[in-house]
């Protein structure tokens, strides 16, 4: 900028001394609107860049959600309407894109019109002084020369200025998102968790996403010993998985607290919180990569041996080794070349090779066949013994040998004990699910019977 302004001060010093100060004045007038108008209307340009930009990611995400539901859209024979969509959103971004380039257009234009008049006015000038022989050929050619020259650093501060700005609205997002501060952070004088056996005391748990929302916890308090396996059931809603998540600080309660072996997790870092509990989600999430790696995923510095192992536990080693490639193949973006069983016992895998002192089962068997579930029931004993376990589950089989069992309604547990002392409680809870759950099984047991029966007489 500083070479340009020296350029801009030595043109309009010649123009004053040879051609006179109108000549001069027009000159720096005409700079001035040249510089005034490019920066007006470029921030009018913004605004059409920002709908573009946001028409533009319409477009890339309803793509992007076509192609990763693409199952759902073939179970239901929706290809045309996607396109449809997907064609809308592009119509919607070519609109905006033509806008941009025809503003583009017309900001080149108008800084054209600026400067060609202002250049047409101060040769009309000169040429006057000319041919009163007030100015000589010599001095007149200068200074035509002198204003051309001026054309290159006008255009260079427009164009500066017009991609600087553009760039910064196409950074807008990013910039947005680099002020966002993450809601859960260490404390400042926040320690490793130490544990000492793994006792978990909850009391009087309050959550919700929103002052608006229901309470999806409310006065939630729960007592886990040291070694204990704790099963929570309970109606879809109820808040069970968001137990979990609350205890692994995915999220911040609204009222209550939370202890291990005595120490809020408030007051421990995150990572010794989460490097210590180990989790089986109900929806295990898989990288683009290998089996062994995803397994390994569990404990980065595991031998071969030792994910093999926990393959094995979690009784997914047979169906590796039907794999051509074994433990090397690749199950594809999030899992998808895998069934959904499959992909949740590599979680479960995961969850044994990382070996934690307390473990979360979030609906751990929920993708598994009964065969296949109490199999790796089996594992579970193996993993869970001398260990503090919460589990949450649908499945009232998978829960019945836990110390405690928590029914869970409306935020709170409206009953707790043993599987034995539950079904002890006439018109209980517990009661009423199990029988309502025993009702369904022999009910699908019953239709799969027929069904093989009929199979075999034709």
């Amino acid at each position: 900028m500083i070479p340009t302004a020296l350029e801009f001060s030595l043109v309009l010093w010649i123009l004053a001394t040879h051609a006179g100060i109108p000549a001069a004045l027009i000159t720096t007038a005409t700079m001035a609107a040249y510089v005034g108008f490019t920066t007006h209307y470029t921030t009018k340009r913004n605004e059409y860049r920002r709908k573009m930009n946001m028409a533009e990611n319409e477009a890339n995400a309803r793509l992007l959600d076509s192609v990763i539901n693409a199952e759902s859209v073939r179970f239901f024979a929706n290809e045309k309407r996607e396109a449809d969509l997907y064609d809308q959103s592009l119509a919607r971004y070519e609109e905006e894109n033509i806008r941009v380039l025809k503003s583009l257009g017309r900001l080149n234009f108008g800084q054209q019109l600026i400067y060609h008049t202002g250049l047409f006015a101060t040769l009309f000038i000169a040429l006057n002084q000319c041919a009163a022989g007030l100015l000589p050929v010599g001095d007149l050619v200068m200074i035509n020369t002198l204003l051309m020259q001026l054309s290159s650093p006008l255009n260079l501060i427009g164009m500066v200025y017009r991609e600087t700005t553009m760039s910064l609205v196409d950074m807008s997002k990013l910039h947005a998102l680099m002020k966002i501060q993450p809601s859960i952070t260490d404390a400042p004088d926040a320690k490793d968790l130490v544990l000492k056996g793994g006792e978990v005391s909850i009391k009087d748990l309050t959550f919700d996403y929103g002052s608006e929302s229901r309470k999806i916890l409310n006065g939630f308090s729960l007592d886990i010993p040291a070694g204990h396996r704790v099963a929570i059931v309970g109606s879809s809603g109820a808040g069970k998985s968001t137990v979990l998540r609350l205890l692994l600080r995915l999220y911040a309660p609204s009222s209550g607290s939370i202890t291990i072996d005595g120490q809020s997790i408030d007051s421990v870092t995150l990572a010794s919180l989460r490097k210590n509990i180990g989790v089986v989600p109900q929806d295990c999430s898989l990288f683009h990569d290998t089996v062994f790696n995803n397994i390994l995923y569990g404990r980065l510095d595991a031998t071969e041996e030792e994910v093999i192992a926990a393959a094995k536990l979690a009784e997914i080693h047979n169906t590796v080794m039907d794999f051509p490639k074994g433990y090397q193949t690749l199950v594809g973006e999030r899992g998808l070349k895998l069934s959904g069983g499959e992909r949740q016992r590599i979680g479960i895998a995961r969850c044994i090779l990382k070996n934690p002192e307390l473990v979360l089962f979030d609906e751990a068997t929920s993708a598994l066949d009964s065969e296949t579930e109490q199999t790796i029931l089996k594992g579970f004993e193996q993993l869970t013994a001398s260990r503090t376990s919460l589990i949450v589950a649908h499945r009232l089989s998978t829960v019945m040998n836990c110390d405690t069992i928590c029914v869970l309604d409306e935020g709170r547990i409206v009953e707790k004990g043993s599987h034995k002392e539950l079904m002890g409680i006439a018109n209980g809870k517990y009661r009423q699910l199990w029988e309502r759950q025993f009702l369904i099984d022999e009910t699908e047991t019953l239709d799969e019977a027929s069904t093989d029966s009929n199979a075999t007489t034709h």
